[in-house]
This record gives structure tokens, C-alpha cells and sequence, in this order.
């Protein structure tokens, strides 16, 4: 919060909505004065929180900010944000990066901020600032027109346990035709999770959730996963279950195959690998491709999860997103 107080704004308003948090948040909020402070009367998750904060909100300007983000002392990007808002007025949202280095430092938060970092450079394509049916908004650091906002819906409260929801949401701004500017000089610090729970939680519910947006909006949804990361995947995959080659081939093949698996899998990184070279200190290299190699199965088993659910009539996506009557209004 006190990063975000250090801006230049004149006129704005922060509130900060409690969604039954059990530790002392909403005493640290109300000692710290200042802002309005919202309190849900049940958990209701993260996309119900931010729709009920947006539609509380009394500016033309929503910027959505999450716990775990902290905005550059150098730079004022909630200016920033806000002026090409009202500069072009093609432009429906701003969507900002996330620093290579994560708050806390390790192998785990370091192969979710590389893979962030492999993403929008593939966004990006070498240019500083894309401005388009950019599939990249996110509620760690973004801003849009509370217009656009309401007119399509809000998140969809059904999907904020999956932690899809920010991405789910543009997608549906991009079927409408709204268009994102994604600067690369507008970068925020972001605290990734660093546990291996906390990793496997995020990456399994993604993952469950993206085969339903996949079959939901024609707009390719991951604009990531190409098919060299597809096939890093499978190699992954197949590197973590070598173990029951042993079973079945002699000692010195299962030997020969798991070294060919390894090498394979390490030669397939190619853009990815030079951003590891480039960003992970070494001392957490080698345990970044274990990493990698390790959240693979859940990353497919969550995939595959959410196409037996869907093939079974499951419908993750809720129409509309939300009940609250301010997108009705």
C-alpha cells in the first residue's frame, strides 16, 4: 500500500476489499487510514472481491492491484498507466510486466517469472509497446476504463479459485474488440510463490481451467504454450516417468534413454533456456529445470482433468460472470 501512495495522482481513491482474510489485514487497514476498506460477509474468492471493489469505485478509471505486488520506487506507473488512458482513446486497458527477479528468490518463483518473462516477449516480438487484441491483462498490476468494465461483465466469480479469471476476462474484452497496451518499460516487482505446494496448487487449477476458456472463445488463449513448449512438455514428462523404463528395458538402454531424454529436454529450451542464462543466478539453475521437470505431470494432469470434466458436461464458465447489479445497471 505504500508503494502505491507513493504516486503523483491527485485525484484518486483506494480501497482495499477483505475477503474474510484471517489474519490482522483489516486492523492493519483501518490504523493505516486513508482508504476505503470493504469486508465481504462470506470467502467468496478473489473475483468476486475485485467486482465487488470495482463497482464501489467512483472514478472512469479502475486499476487493479493484487496483495503481492510491489510498484517501482523509480518509475509512476499508476501515472503512467492512467495517462495513456486518457491520451488514446482506442485503448481500453494497460497491462504491465512483472520483473524478472522475484521478490523472494528461488528455483520456484524464478521458473514462474521466467515463463512470464518467455511469454510477453513473445507478445511483445521485440517491439517496446504493443497496442492491440493483446491477450495479456493482468490484476497483478493493470488498468481499464470502468465502461469497459461493466459493459462486459466483471470477472468471472466461478473461476476465481482457478486463477484464470484476469485472463478468462480479456479474452472476452478481445471477442468485444476492446484493445490492450502492453509497454515493456511498465514494470511492477511481484512476489511468485516459492513453495512447491503453493506452485503445484496454481499450475493444477490453471491448468484445469484452461481447457474450458480454450473451448469457450475462438481467440487462442495462450499465445505461450507454442509448439516448442509443447513439446518441452512431453519431454518433461517423459523425463520424470523414465524411472518405469527400468521395468521393462535392461539397465544400460534405460541408462541410454534417460540421458537422451535429458539432453533432448535441455536442448529444447532454446528462447526460454537463453532467458535462464540470462535472469536465474546459478546457484539456482540446475534445481530450475528439476522445477520444470516436476510440475510438468500436474500441468498435464490438470489439462487433461478439465477435459474429462468438460467431455462430461461440466461448464466452468458462468453466464453471466457475475449477479451483482452494478453490471446490470
Amino acid at each position: 500500500m505504500r508503494s502505491i501512495r507513493r504516486t503523483a495522482l491527485a485525484d484518486y481513491e483506494l480501497i482495499v476489499v477483505d475477503d474474510c482474510s484471517t489474519d490482522n489485514t483489516a486492523a492493519l487497514i483501518r490504523q493505516a487510514g486513508g482508504q476505503t476498506l470493504i469486508r465481504l460477509p462470506q470467502r467468496s474468492g478473489p473475483s468476486r472481491a475485485r467486482n465487488v471493489g470495482a463497482s464501489r469505485a467512483r472514478g472512469d478509471i479502475l486499476v487493479f492491484v493484487d496483495a503481492d505486488v510491489i510498484l517501482p520506487e523509480q518509475a509512476d506507473l499508476l501515472k503512467e498507466m492512467c495517462a495513456v488512458l486518457r491520451d488514446c482513446a482506442e485503448v481500453s486497458g494497460v497491462a504491465t510486466l512483472s520483473d524478472v527477479r522475484p521478490v523472494v528468490e528461488n528455483a520456484i518463483a524464478y521458473n514462474n517469472s521466467i515463463y512470464q518473462k518467455y511469454y510477453a516477449e513473445r507478445l511483445l516480438a521485440g517491439k517496446e509497446r504493443v497496442v492491440g487484441r493483446v491477450p495479456f491483462f493482468s490484476t497483478r498490476l493493470g488498468a481499464i476504463r470502468k465502461n469497459i468494465f461493466q459493459a462486459s461483465g466483471g470477472f468471472d466469480e466461478n473461476l476465481g479459485w482457478y486463477m484464470t479469471e484476469d485472463g478468462e476476462f480479456w479474452l472476452r474484452c478481445c471477442e468485444r474488440g476492446y484493445v490492450l497496451c502492453l509497454d515493456r518499460s511498465f514494470v511492477h516487482y511481484h512476489r511468485y510463490p516459492f513453495t512447491f505446494r503453493k506452485y503445484i496448487r496454481s499450475y493444477l487449477r490453471a491448468a484445469y481451467s484452461r481447457y474450458f476458456i480454450g473451448k469457450t472463445y475462438r481467440t487462442r488463449h495462450d499465445p505461450s504454450v507454442s509448439a516448442a513448449e509443447r513439446v518441452r512438455r512431453l519431454l518433461a514428462f517423459s523425463l520424470f516417468c523414465w524411472p518405469l523404463s527400468q521395468w521393462w528395458l535392461s539397465p544400460s538402454a534405460a541408462a541410454t534413454l534417460g540421458f537422451g531424454l535429458l539432453i533432448a529436454l535441455y536442448c529444447s529450451f532454446g528462447k526460454m533456456g537463453a532467458l535462464v542464462r540470462a535472469h536465474v543466478p546459478r546457484k539456482y539453475r540446475a534445481a530450475w529445470y528439476a522445477v520444470y521437470v516436476f510440475i510438468t505431470p500436474y500441468i498435464i494432469g490438470g489439462y487433461c482433468a478439465g477435459l474429462i470434466a468438460y467431455w462430461r458436461g461440466k461448464r466452468l464458465l458462468r453466464q453471466p460472470p457475475s449477479d451483482l447489479d452494478f453490471f446490470s445497471a
